[in-house]
């Protein structure tokens, strides 16, 4: 078998493979949705069908006045199933010959009639033959009916049901006598225990667990009701739930069988119609997109597509593939014109970054003919070119001039703009000008040629090495931190000035302290307390005055090496968002 057909087979099996679990997936709901639907029919024409039965059954109880029964048949239960005996009949036929006159036979066996009886005898044989009657009245109606239980019984308030009559078409089963009580739980027939207390005339179904007996039935339950509203009686009739189950059952498998077939075969014709207008066409698609993998011919792949002209997503489809071959050939040679452009922006970059390296002091020591002092630089861009500076240079041989200066803005525009602002202060500070002075020079200077209206912060010192004494300004910038002998590193305060380069003719002010023998004078870039995490959270001057104090035997560059070492461990995996530069200088002991 040839690749291209393996392919397609296999195609065609993973296709079969996501159709036949949404095929699944919808017959499963079908069938779900089918068994929901039948199961509440079943139960509706059920409830409608027992619902008649039991107002049936009911009107076997006759005259609604005859409620004293209930009461009297369960105070003597051995009396009450006792069979009629001649001299309990001839008490009786007395009794109804010497009182027959009008009206006594429509009184008979009601409440009245019953309470007005004096003769324990008749009473007895009434008690005897309301039950006996009722119960061949019920057995009659249980023979005529399909129900598999009837019951008659009452539920007290300790929650037992007591049995009046209790008739069961399962043989092997021994229905309850009159008396036996069952306890219930009150969960499992809420229903019942709600008819009972609301004294309604409704008819209420429940799918019972060991109720009237072992097993599962589907129970309606009626109450019997007395002029006074109160249940006197409740009347019950069930089916056996198997049966009914396995009718709903047999009748869901046979629906659900058409049901299935009827889905299996509308997805073979969606699985015939997927072939003919997606797998086919897709596989001349793939093949036409091969071989132009190969040649890189688009005429090929054209002519190829061409051949499909289904008119769905498809043949778009392949429509957009054509047209894609053709925009490939366009944008692969563009690429090739780009990358030689990126390669040559690339490389002078990569001359922009040697050049801005090469305008900043990288040589240390950077004085090594002179003990007096220990100075150290770093600036570590966030691109391949920064914004940020610093210097330091003689103006005489007893004045060290020290600079740190960041620039608005990154990339070559910031590298430019800081090339310029460097050549300014050194051309200035050589002249013997005062720090405020050089910054307003240059201030001036950069605001006249500006048309980016870029900006810098600078700070510049004029260290005086045999007294310690400095002289500075500040625009703008970061506050110095010092250490002197002795002490620890602590931020410096000083007066600010506005930034380089946003306003012409703007006065700045100078501001002295004295580093002593053995101190040492750190300046920095917003970089290093601006360092982020991942978490969004700032370095901070805190975390870097930490790492100053940590060991305060270091040299400058150890110091410098210790603070970048704190500030890549904070930040871990975050990327660099701003130039980070420091430039430490110590004063040394004689």
């Amino acid at each position: 078998m040839s690749k291209s057909k393996k392919r397609r087979t296999r195609l065609i099996i993973e296709i079969a493979t996501c159709v036949l679990p949404i095929f699944i997936i919808v017959a499963g709901l079908v069938a779900f949705l089918l068994y929901r639907n039948m199961m509440d029919i079943f139960l509706q024409a059920k409830q409608d069908m027992m619902s008649a039965q039991i107002e049936k059954t009911r009107q076997l109880y006759g005259n609604d006045d005859q409620y004293w029964t209930y009461d009297e048949w369960i105070k003597d239960t051995d009396l009450t199933v006792e069979p009629i005996f001649d001299k309990d009949i001839k008490v009786f036929n007395y009794y109804c010959t010497a009182h027959s006159d009008d009206g006594f036979f429509n009184n008979i066996w009601q409440d009245e009639w019953f309470y007005s009886l004096e003769d324990e005898t008749l009473r007895n044989y009434a008690i005897k033959e309301t039950y006996i009657s009722n119960t061949y009245s019920l057995e009659y109606e249980f023979s005529q009916n399909s129900y598999d239980v009837v019951f008659l019984f009452m539920i007290q308030d300790d929650g037992s049901a007591v049995f009046y009559h209790d008739l069961c078409r399962d043989e092997t089963i021994e229905a309850h006598r009159l008396g036996d009580r069952i306890k219930l739980d009150d969960s499992k027939h809420t229903d019942l225990r709600n008819m009972i207390r609301s004294g309604k005339n409704q008819i209420v179904f429940e799918k019972s667990k060991g109720f009237p007996h072992n097993g599962v039935y589907y129970n309606a339950y009626l109450p019997i009701i007395d002029k006074t509203g109160k249940v006197r009686a409740v009347l019950g009739i069930g089916y056996d739930w198997k049966e009914f189950f396995n009718q709903v059952i047999f009748s869901f498998i046979e629906a659900a069988t058409v049901a299935t077939m009827g889905i299996g075969f509308i997805f073979v014709i969606l699985f015939v119609l997927i072939y003919f207008r997606a797998i086919e066409p897709v596989g001349k698609m793939q093949k036409s997109v091969r071989e132009y993998i190969h040649t890189k011919d688009s005429s090929k792949v054209i002519n190829t597509l061409r051949s499909i002209k289904t008119r769905n997503e498809i043949g778009q489809l392949s429509k957009n593939i054509r047209d894609l071959a053709v925009e490939i050939d366009e944008y692969t040679e563009d690429i090739v014109k780009m990358t030689g452009e990126k390669e040559r922006v690339a490389t002078e970059l990569d001359m922009a970054k040697s050049i801005q390296e090469g305008q900043l002091p990288s040589t240390f020591p950077a004085f090594p003919d002179r003990s007096e002092f220990d100075i150290h630089a770093s600036m570590i861009p966030a691109k391949e070119v920064g914004g940020d500076f610093y210097d330091f240079f003689f103006v005489d041989d007893d004045h060290l001039a020290l600079v740190i200066a960041d620039v608005s803005g990154k990339g070559v525009p910031a590298a430019l703009f800081m090339m310029m602002s460097k050549m300014l202060i050194h051309q200035n500070a050589m002249l013997g000008l005062t720090p405020h002075e050089v910054i307003e020079r240059v201030n001036k200077s950069i605001c006249e040629n500006n048309p980016q209206k870029m900006f810098v912060t600078v700070w510049l010192g004029i260290l005086e090495i045999s007294t310690g004494k400095v002289i500075a300004c500040n625009a703008g910038h970061e506050y110095p931190v010092i250490r002197q002998p002795d002490g620890q590193f602590e931020i410096f305060k000083e007066p600010h000035g506005f930034v380089v380069g946003g306003l012409k003719n703007k006065k700045y002010k100078d501001y002295e302290f004295v580093l002593q023998k053995g101190g040492t004078l750190f300046v920095y870039t917003d970089g290093v307390p601006e360092a982020t995490d991942s978490a969004t959270e700032l370095f901070g001057t805190e975390r870097m005055t930490d790492s100053l104090n940590s060991d305060l035997s270091r040299n400058p560059e150890a110091l410098i090496s210790g603070l970048y070492d704190s500030i890549t461990g904070f930040v871990g995996d975050a990327p660099q968002f701003d130039d980070i530069t420091m430039l430490a200088v110590n004063l040394k002991k004689e």
